[in-house]
């Protein structure tokens, strides 16, 4: 649950509780050339792994919508732009057809990742949480950049999407630190125990 503040300061009721203090750039982690580990989680039964499909919008936004993201439908066109073919995937629970977790593979460059390439939009549905199904997206996300031929290969998020953080360590990811950040990464490092390295 988020409980904004004021304008600037934001409560999210979760474990353990974080506060945000809007305006601080989203800490960034990047993959090493050769440090892809992948995931070891195996999709459970009753569930499959596929790529987003026309017809799939409303379950997608309803799904980044449970997942605490605020947005709309009006921004896939945005979203969609950088993505690669067959790069946006899915984890889709069979019995239902909802969706239930998701994340992107992107291009996107910027002056520390040129030619770069980005992983993004990490979503999970809390309904089906704890089976692993965020970290084999973001798995799948990363394998489909490696097999495009990226090598400077990154992800943003923000300091209180620990399980986010733990998926993208878990994966190979290594935080970005610098003196804007360190103390950042030294809380979260402190709260999830993380052996984090630049």
């Amino acid at each position: 649950m988020i409980i904004n503040l004021s304008k600037f300061i934001r409560l999210y009721l979760s474990r353990p509780v974080w506060i945000e203090i809007l305006g601080s750039p989203q800490l960034e982690l990047y993959l090493p050339i050769g440090g892809f580990i992948g995931t070891k989680n195996r999709l459970p039964e009753g569930y499959l792994l596929r790529t987003f499909q026309q017809g799939d919008e409303e379950m997608l936004s309803k799904l980044y919508l449970e997942s605490g993201f605020s947005f709309s439908k009006n921004q896939f066109p945005e979203l969609f732009s950088a993505c690669l073919p067959n790069g946006c995937f899915v984890v889709e629970h069979i019995e239902t057809k909802d969706l239930v977790a998701t994340m992107m593979a992107r291009h996107h460059s910027s002056k520390d990742y040129p030619f770069g390439g980005r992983i993004d939009w990490l979503a999970s549905s809390p309904h089906h949480r704890l089976k692993g199904l965020g970290n084999i997206c973001a798995s799948a996300a990363s394998k489909r950049l490696l097999e495009a031929g990226y090598s400077n290969i990154w992800v943003t998020t923000d300091d209180f999407r620990l399980g986010a953080i733990k998926i993208f360590t878990s994966l190979g990811f290594r935080p970005v630190i610098n003196k804007e950040t360190e103390s950042r990464w030294g809380n979260i490092n402190n709260l999830l125990d993380l052996t984090l390295h630049t």
